[in-house]
């Protein structure tokens, strides 16, 4: 009977715990198809998306608001509608601010730097 309760606990813990330390993603710009291209790994698993690099206008860099360990995410970023997409976070905003505008030199697209604005009224959650 131990043999069956422990082999369950294995199965039940293990494989979604060997599913989430194996869990990755990889974003890759192929700029000669002006693509995007998520993947998306979960162990063996692998998801992808197609995205068209035509839909996103701007490179931004956002900060989490938390004040003891702050990360700032360089995000690429469209219209309203459009999922951005997290492509790198930094410890420092020198790094961030450096990679965004190297990538955005690439791409031929602004850098906007957010850190320590606001959300937009019209996107916030409104709870009551």
């Amino acid at each position: 009977m131990p043999v069956v309760v422990f082999t369950g606990l294995g199965l039940l813990v293990g494989i979604p715990g060997i599913i989430l330390l194996t869990f990755r993603t990889f974003v890759v710009l192929n700029e000669t198809l002006r693509q995007i291209v998520i993947t998306r790994q979960f162990g063996p698993l692998n998801f992808r998306k197609h995205r068209d690099l035509a839909d996103y206008h701007f490179i931004s860099i956002t900060d989490d608001d938390d004040p003891e360990l702050t990360t700032y995410d360089v995000n690429l970023c469209g219209n309203k509608g459009t999922e951005p997409i997290t492509l790198m976070s930094f410890t420092k905003r020198e790094e961030a601010s450096r990679f965004a505008s190297e990538l955005g030199r690439v791409l031929n697209l602004p850098a906007r730097d957010y850190v320590g604005t606001e959300p937009d009224a019209d996107n916030a959650d409104v709870t009551n």
